[in-house]
Protein backbone atom coordinates (compact mmCIF):
# COMPACT_ATOMS: atom_id res chain seq x y z
CA UNK A 1 0.00 0.00 0.00
CA UNK A 2 2.90 2.54 0.77
CA UNK A 3 4.30 1.73 -2.99
CA UNK A 4 0.68 2.62 -4.33
CA UNK A 5 1.19 5.73 -2.51
CA UNK A 6 4.47 6.93 -3.68
CA UNK A 7 3.13 6.05 -6.98
CA UNK A 8 0.65 9.19 -6.49
CA UNK A 9 3.86 11.02 -5.22
CA UNK A 10 2.48 10.76 -1.76
CA UNK A 11 4.04 8.90 1.47
CA UNK A 12 2.60 8.66 5.23
CA UNK A 13 3.13 11.26 8.00
CA UNK A 14 6.55 10.14 9.78
CA UNK A 15 6.52 12.18 12.90
CA UNK A 16 4.13 13.86 15.48
CA UNK A 17 4.28 17.06 13.58
CA UNK A 18 3.68 15.95 10.21
CA UNK A 19 0.49 13.49 11.59
CA UNK A 20 -1.50 16.32 13.34
CA UNK A 21 -0.92 19.27 10.71
CA UNK A 22 -2.27 16.08 7.87
CA UNK A 23 -4.99 14.88 10.21
CA UNK A 24 -5.86 19.05 11.05
CA UNK A 25 -5.67 19.17 7.06
CA UNK A 26 -8.02 16.37 6.65
CA UNK A 27 -10.97 18.07 9.54
CA UNK A 28 -10.41 21.34 7.51
CA UNK A 29 -10.98 19.86 4.43
CA UNK A 30 -13.97 17.69 5.63
CA UNK A 31 -15.52 20.77 7.30
CA UNK A 32 -15.26 22.85 3.90
CA UNK A 33 -16.40 19.97 1.55
CA UNK A 34 -19.58 20.81 3.85
CA UNK A 35 -20.26 24.30 2.52
CA UNK A 36 -20.77 25.69 -0.86
CA UNK A 37 -16.99 26.52 -1.08
CA UNK A 38 -15.64 22.67 -0.76
CA UNK A 39 -18.10 21.48 -3.33
CA UNK A 40 -17.57 24.19 -5.90
CA UNK A 41 -13.46 23.12 -5.79
CA UNK A 42 -14.22 19.59 -5.19
CA UNK A 43 -16.28 19.84 -8.97
CA UNK A 44 -13.35 21.53 -10.44
CA UNK A 45 -10.48 19.25 -9.13
CA UNK A 46 -7.63 19.27 -11.34
CA UNK A 47 -7.19 23.26 -11.79
CA UNK A 48 -10.29 25.91 -12.40
CA UNK A 49 -9.35 26.78 -15.95
CA UNK A 50 -7.95 22.88 -16.88
CA UNK A 51 -10.03 21.15 -19.89
CA UNK A 52 -12.28 18.97 -19.35
CA UNK A 53 -9.96 15.50 -20.15
CA UNK A 54 -7.43 16.77 -17.59
CA UNK A 55 -10.26 17.38 -14.71
CA UNK A 56 -11.72 13.78 -15.52
CA UNK A 57 -7.79 12.51 -15.19
CA UNK A 58 -7.70 13.90 -11.99
CA UNK A 59 -10.92 12.69 -10.42
CA UNK A 60 -10.02 9.23 -11.73
CA UNK A 61 -6.73 9.99 -9.46
CA UNK A 62 -8.89 10.67 -6.57
CA UNK A 63 -11.09 7.75 -7.02
CA UNK A 64 -7.41 5.41 -7.40
CA UNK A 65 -6.44 7.63 -4.23
CA UNK A 66 -9.46 6.95 -2.23
CA UNK A 67 -9.38 3.32 -2.39
CA UNK A 68 -5.79 3.06 -1.14
CA UNK A 69 -6.33 4.97 2.02
CA UNK A 70 -9.56 3.06 2.25
CA UNK A 71 -7.54 -0.45 1.96
CA UNK A 72 -5.18 1.18 4.20
CA UNK A 73 -7.36 2.28 6.76
CA UNK A 74 -9.16 -1.20 6.53
CA UNK A 75 -5.53 -3.10 6.57
CA UNK A 76 -4.87 -0.76 9.69
CA UNK A 77 -7.88 -1.52 12.24
CA UNK A 78 -8.01 -5.21 11.59
CA UNK A 79 -4.32 -5.44 12.46
CA UNK A 80 -4.52 -3.52 15.43
CA UNK A 81 -2.01 -1.34 14.97
CA UNK A 82 -1.11 1.29 16.81
CA UNK A 83 0.68 3.92 14.91
CA UNK A 84 -1.38 7.37 14.88
CA UNK A 85 -2.02 7.33 11.05
CA UNK A 86 -5.26 5.90 11.15
CA UNK A 87 -7.20 8.65 11.66
CA UNK A 88 -5.60 10.76 8.58
CA UNK A 89 -6.21 7.27 6.65
CA UNK A 90 -10.22 7.65 7.25
CA UNK A 91 -10.61 10.97 6.59
CA UNK A 92 -8.58 11.27 3.39
CA UNK A 93 -10.63 8.36 2.02
CA UNK A 94 -13.66 10.22 2.94
CA UNK A 95 -12.44 13.27 1.49
CA UNK A 96 -11.27 11.97 -1.58
CA UNK A 97 -14.22 9.97 -2.60
CA UNK A 98 -16.49 13.06 -2.03
CA UNK A 99 -14.33 15.06 -4.65
CA UNK A 100 -14.11 12.04 -7.08
CA UNK A 101 -18.39 12.55 -7.29
CA UNK A 102 -19.92 10.57 -9.84
CA UNK A 103 -16.75 8.72 -11.04
CA UNK A 104 -16.76 6.49 -7.32
CA UNK A 105 -19.39 3.71 -7.42
CA UNK A 106 -22.19 3.74 -4.67
CA UNK A 107 -20.90 0.36 -3.05
CA UNK A 108 -17.59 1.77 -2.32
CA UNK A 109 -18.97 4.85 -0.95
CA UNK A 110 -21.25 2.96 1.59
CA UNK A 111 -18.13 0.87 2.15
CA UNK A 112 -16.07 4.20 2.83
CA UNK A 113 -18.46 5.97 4.72
CA UNK A 114 -18.56 2.41 7.32
CA UNK A 115 -15.21 1.76 7.79
CA UNK A 116 -14.84 5.65 8.69
CA UNK A 117 -17.55 5.19 11.44
CA UNK A 118 -15.91 2.19 12.94
CA UNK A 119 -12.64 4.25 12.74
CA UNK A 120 -14.73 7.17 14.98
CA UNK A 121 -15.70 4.50 17.49
CA UNK A 122 -11.44 3.14 17.72
CA UNK A 123 -10.08 6.81 17.95
CA UNK A 124 -12.47 9.64 18.42
CA UNK A 125 -13.01 10.67 22.12
CA UNK A 126 -16.50 10.21 23.40
CA UNK A 127 -17.52 13.63 23.22
CA UNK A 128 -16.77 13.68 19.55
CA UNK A 129 -18.09 10.18 18.61
CA UNK A 130 -21.71 11.50 17.56
CA UNK A 131 -19.69 11.43 14.20
CA UNK A 132 -19.78 7.98 14.30
CA UNK A 133 -24.02 8.36 13.48
CA UNK A 134 -22.80 11.36 11.09
CA UNK A 135 -20.83 8.76 8.57
CA UNK A 136 -23.57 5.92 9.22
CA UNK A 137 -26.45 8.40 7.82
CA UNK A 138 -24.27 9.33 5.22
CA UNK A 139 -24.00 5.75 4.12
CA UNK A 140 -27.46 5.39 3.93
CA UNK A 141 -28.44 8.28 2.36
CA UNK A 142 -25.64 7.02 -0.26
CA UNK A 143 -27.78 4.00 -0.39
CA UNK A 144 -31.09 5.55 -0.76
CA UNK A 145 -29.46 6.75 -4.04
CA UNK A 146 -28.33 3.65 -5.68
CA UNK A 147 -31.10 1.48 -7.48
CA UNK A 148 -29.56 -1.69 -5.67
CA UNK A 149 -27.31 -2.01 -2.22
CA UNK A 150 -25.18 -5.08 -2.08
CA UNK A 151 -26.98 -7.48 0.38
CA UNK A 152 -23.32 -7.21 2.54
CA UNK A 153 -24.67 -3.91 3.50
CA UNK A 154 -28.36 -3.84 3.84
CA UNK A 155 -27.80 -5.47 7.40
CA UNK A 156 -26.41 -1.89 8.49
CA UNK A 157 -29.41 -0.09 7.36
CA UNK A 158 -32.24 -1.46 9.34
CA UNK A 159 -32.98 -0.21 12.92
CA UNK A 160 -31.88 -3.26 14.50
CA UNK A 161 -28.48 -2.88 12.68
CA UNK A 162 -28.12 0.45 13.39
CA UNK A 163 -28.49 0.77 17.04
CA UNK A 164 -26.17 -2.29 16.92
CA UNK A 165 -22.93 -0.33 14.95
CA UNK A 166 -23.58 2.60 17.53
CA UNK A 167 -24.19 1.20 20.72
CA UNK A 168 -21.79 -1.60 20.60
CA UNK A 169 -17.29 -1.80 21.29
CA UNK A 170 -16.08 -4.30 18.47
CA UNK A 171 -12.89 -6.80 19.05
CA UNK A 172 -10.58 -7.14 16.17
CA UNK A 173 -7.82 -10.20 14.45
CA UNK A 174 -5.72 -9.94 17.89
CA UNK A 175 -8.51 -10.32 20.17
CA UNK A 176 -10.73 -12.90 18.65
CA UNK A 177 -10.29 -16.11 17.34
CA UNK A 178 -10.93 -16.74 13.83
CA UNK A 179 -13.98 -19.16 14.14
CA UNK A 180 -16.13 -19.46 17.41
CA UNK A 181 -18.20 -22.05 18.13
CA UNK A 182 -21.36 -19.86 16.82
CA UNK A 183 -19.67 -17.66 14.03
CA UNK A 184 -17.18 -17.61 11.28
CA UNK A 185 -15.18 -14.67 10.40
CA UNK A 186 -15.44 -14.03 6.51
CA UNK A 187 -12.96 -11.67 5.43
CA UNK A 188 -9.86 -11.19 7.55
CA UNK A 189 -8.92 -7.59 6.29
CA UNK A 190 -12.07 -6.03 6.15
CA UNK A 191 -13.38 -4.69 9.95
CA UNK A 192 -16.56 -4.91 8.49
CA UNK A 193 -16.58 -8.83 8.74
CA UNK A 194 -15.45 -8.71 12.35
CA UNK A 195 -18.39 -6.01 13.32
CA UNK A 196 -21.05 -8.53 11.35
CA UNK A 197 -20.07 -11.57 13.18
CA UNK A 198 -20.15 -10.29 16.54
CA UNK A 199 -23.71 -8.89 15.49
CA UNK A 200 -24.66 -12.45 14.31
CA UNK A 201 -23.52 -13.43 17.41
CA UNK A 202 -25.29 -11.25 19.47
CA UNK A 203 -28.48 -12.28 17.52
CA UNK A 204 -28.12 -15.69 18.21
CA UNK A 205 -27.69 -15.29 22.02
CA UNK A 206 -30.99 -13.13 21.96
CA UNK A 207 -32.56 -15.65 20.14
CA UNK A 208 -31.40 -18.28 22.48
CA UNK A 209 -32.42 -16.37 25.53
CA UNK A 210 -36.17 -15.67 24.06
CA UNK A 211 -36.49 -19.96 22.96
CA UNK A 212 -35.01 -21.05 26.43
CA UNK A 213 -37.29 -18.56 28.32
CA UNK A 214 -40.60 -19.64 26.53
CA UNK A 215 -40.33 -22.99 28.81
CA UNK A 216 -40.21 -21.10 32.09
CA UNK A 217 -43.11 -19.31 33.85
CA UNK A 218 -43.02 -15.69 33.26
CA UNK A 219 -41.71 -14.69 36.55
CA UNK A 220 -38.61 -16.60 36.35
CA UNK A 221 -37.58 -15.39 32.42
CA UNK A 222 -38.29 -11.80 33.77
CA UNK A 223 -35.76 -12.23 36.09
CA UNK A 224 -33.04 -14.09 33.86
CA UNK A 225 -33.82 -12.31 30.85
CA UNK A 226 -34.61 -8.88 31.58
CA UNK A 227 -33.24 -7.61 28.15
CA UNK A 228 -35.67 -9.57 26.51
CA UNK A 229 -38.43 -7.67 25.21
CA UNK A 230 -42.01 -9.65 25.40
CA UNK A 231 -44.86 -8.37 25.70
CA UNK A 232 -47.32 -9.07 28.79
CA UNK A 233 -50.30 -8.33 30.39
CA UNK A 234 -50.80 -6.46 33.66
CA UNK A 235 -51.00 -8.78 36.41
CA UNK A 236 -54.82 -8.84 38.23
CA UNK A 237 -54.80 -6.69 41.51
CA UNK A 238 -56.01 -8.66 44.12
CA UNK A 239 -58.82 -7.03 46.23
CA UNK A 240 -60.98 -8.59 49.55
CA UNK A 241 -63.44 -9.20 47.74
CA UNK A 242 -61.85 -10.65 44.47
CA UNK A 243 -60.70 -13.33 47.04
CA UNK A 244 -64.38 -13.54 48.57
CA UNK A 245 -65.70 -14.53 45.09
CA UNK A 246 -64.69 -17.78 43.78
CA UNK A 247 -66.15 -16.82 40.23
CA UNK A 248 -63.62 -13.74 40.65
CA UNK A 249 -60.61 -16.24 41.17
CA UNK A 250 -61.82 -18.63 38.43
CA UNK A 251 -61.22 -15.32 35.87
CA UNK A 252 -58.13 -14.19 37.82
CA UNK A 253 -56.92 -18.03 37.07
CA UNK A 254 -58.46 -17.63 33.10
CA UNK A 255 -56.59 -14.63 32.75
CA UNK A 256 -53.17 -15.91 34.66
CA UNK A 257 -52.82 -18.83 32.07
CA UNK A 258 -53.91 -16.36 28.81
CA UNK A 259 -51.34 -14.18 30.04
CA UNK A 260 -48.71 -17.17 30.09
CA UNK A 261 -49.47 -18.16 26.88
CA UNK A 262 -49.09 -14.88 25.18
CA UNK A 263 -45.69 -14.19 26.76
CA UNK A 264 -44.61 -17.41 25.82
CA UNK A 265 -45.89 -17.12 22.23
CA UNK A 266 -44.06 -13.43 21.89
CA UNK A 267 -41.10 -15.03 23.22
CA UNK A 268 -41.23 -17.54 19.92
CA UNK A 269 -42.26 -15.08 17.73
CA UNK A 270 -39.34 -13.01 19.12
CA UNK A 271 -36.80 -16.09 17.90
CA UNK A 272 -37.99 -16.06 14.65
CA UNK A 273 -37.75 -12.05 14.10
CA UNK A 274 -33.83 -13.17 15.12
CA UNK A 275 -33.17 -15.50 13.03
CA UNK A 276 -34.90 -13.67 10.00
CA UNK A 277 -32.12 -11.01 10.47
CA UNK A 278 -29.28 -13.01 10.98
CA UNK A 279 -30.70 -14.78 7.51
CA UNK A 280 -30.75 -11.70 5.89
CA UNK A 281 -27.41 -10.79 7.33
CA UNK A 282 -25.67 -13.97 5.71
CA UNK A 283 -26.63 -13.72 2.01
CA UNK A 284 -23.71 -12.40 -0.50
CA UNK A 285 -24.25 -11.76 -4.55
CA UNK A 286 -20.60 -12.34 -5.74
CA UNK A 287 -17.89 -14.29 -3.47
CA UNK A 288 -15.60 -12.20 -1.21
CA UNK A 289 -11.97 -12.40 -1.89
CA UNK A 290 -9.55 -14.60 0.97
CA UNK A 291 -13.03 -16.00 2.25
CA UNK A 292 -14.92 -19.62 1.76
CA UNK A 293 -18.12 -19.57 0.65
CA UNK A 294 -21.01 -22.02 0.72
CA UNK A 295 -24.40 -22.25 -0.66
CA UNK A 296 -27.80 -21.69 1.47
CA UNK A 297 -31.48 -21.65 0.38
CA UNK A 298 -33.41 -18.20 0.73
CA UNK A 299 -36.66 -17.82 -0.52
CA UNK A 300 -36.23 -20.74 -2.20
CA UNK A 301 -33.17 -19.77 -4.11
CA UNK A 302 -30.08 -20.75 -3.56
CA UNK A 303 -27.57 -17.79 -2.73
CA UNK A 304 -24.13 -17.65 -1.40
CA UNK A 305 -23.22 -17.16 2.14
CA UNK A 306 -19.96 -16.76 4.28
CA UNK A 307 -20.79 -18.25 7.62
CA UNK A 308 -21.59 -21.39 7.60
CA UNK A 309 -21.34 -21.90 11.38
CA UNK A 310 -24.41 -18.73 11.76
CA UNK A 311 -26.28 -20.48 9.07
CA UNK A 312 -26.81 -23.91 10.84
CA UNK A 313 -27.31 -22.11 14.39
CA UNK A 314 -29.78 -19.86 12.77
CA UNK A 315 -32.20 -23.22 11.23
CA UNK A 316 -31.69 -25.14 14.32
CA UNK A 317 -33.08 -22.26 16.65
CA UNK A 318 -35.56 -21.98 13.96
CA UNK A 319 -36.63 -25.40 13.78
CA UNK A 320 -37.12 -25.50 17.71
CA UNK A 321 -39.41 -22.25 17.20
CA UNK A 322 -41.77 -23.97 14.60
CA UNK A 323 -42.12 -27.28 16.72
CA UNK A 324 -42.97 -24.91 19.70
CA UNK A 325 -45.63 -22.99 17.45
CA UNK A 326 -46.82 -26.26 15.52
CA UNK A 327 -45.96 -25.26 12.17
CA UNK A 328 -44.45 -28.71 11.48
CA UNK A 329 -43.91 -28.15 7.51
CA UNK A 330 -42.03 -24.84 7.96
CA UNK A 331 -39.64 -26.47 10.39
CA UNK A 332 -39.24 -29.24 7.76
CA UNK A 333 -37.63 -27.19 4.99
CA UNK A 334 -34.79 -26.13 6.87
CA UNK A 335 -33.57 -30.17 8.04
CA UNK A 336 -31.54 -30.02 4.64
CA UNK A 337 -30.06 -27.41 6.38
CA UNK A 338 -29.11 -29.03 9.69
CA UNK A 339 -28.23 -32.17 8.26
CA UNK A 340 -25.41 -30.81 6.33
CA UNK A 341 -22.71 -30.97 9.48
CA UNK A 342 -20.07 -27.73 9.35
CA UNK A 343 -16.68 -28.93 8.81
CA UNK A 344 -15.77 -26.40 11.56
CA UNK A 345 -17.05 -28.02 14.13
CA UNK A 346 -15.01 -31.57 13.20
CA UNK A 347 -12.49 -31.65 16.36
CA UNK A 348 -14.30 -28.83 18.08
CA UNK A 349 -13.59 -29.27 21.98
CA UNK A 350 -17.57 -28.08 23.14
CA UNK A 351 -19.63 -30.97 22.56
CA UNK A 352 -22.83 -28.30 22.55
CA UNK A 353 -23.48 -28.60 18.76
CA UNK A 354 -23.36 -32.67 19.09
CA UNK A 355 -25.55 -32.43 22.10
CA UNK A 356 -28.33 -30.30 20.30
CA UNK A 357 -27.80 -32.23 16.81
CA UNK A 358 -28.27 -35.41 18.61
CA UNK A 359 -31.97 -34.30 20.87
CA UNK A 360 -32.89 -32.19 17.09
CA UNK A 361 -33.07 -36.39 15.80
CA UNK A 362 -34.13 -37.49 18.45
CA UNK A 363 -37.28 -35.63 18.31
CA UNK A 364 -37.13 -35.60 14.39
CA UNK A 365 -37.59 -39.34 14.65
CA UNK A 366 -40.88 -39.03 16.95
CA UNK A 367 -42.75 -36.93 14.78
Amino acid sequence: MTRCLQSFGLSLPMSRFERLTSTGWQFIRMGLHRLWIGRFLSQRNGGLFKSEANRSEALSSAKELALVYHRMNQLHLSSNMKDSNGLMMALSSVNLAEAAGSLMEPSNLIEIYLTAALRVKRNYPKVFQFFCRYYLSMAKQTSLKCSHVPSKFQWAFTPYGYRFLVTHRFRYESQTPETSVFSKLGNKADPLSYVLRDYREHLLEKAIQCLVGSGSSKNDVSKKSSSVKCTTKEPVKHTPESEASPSSSADEASDSVESERSFKGSQISDVLSYTELISHSMSIEKPIQFAEQVLLLKDGQKVLSDDRLAQWWCSLLSVAAYWLIGEDDAAEKLYSLIEKWPVEFTGLENNLPKSLFAAWNARKGLM
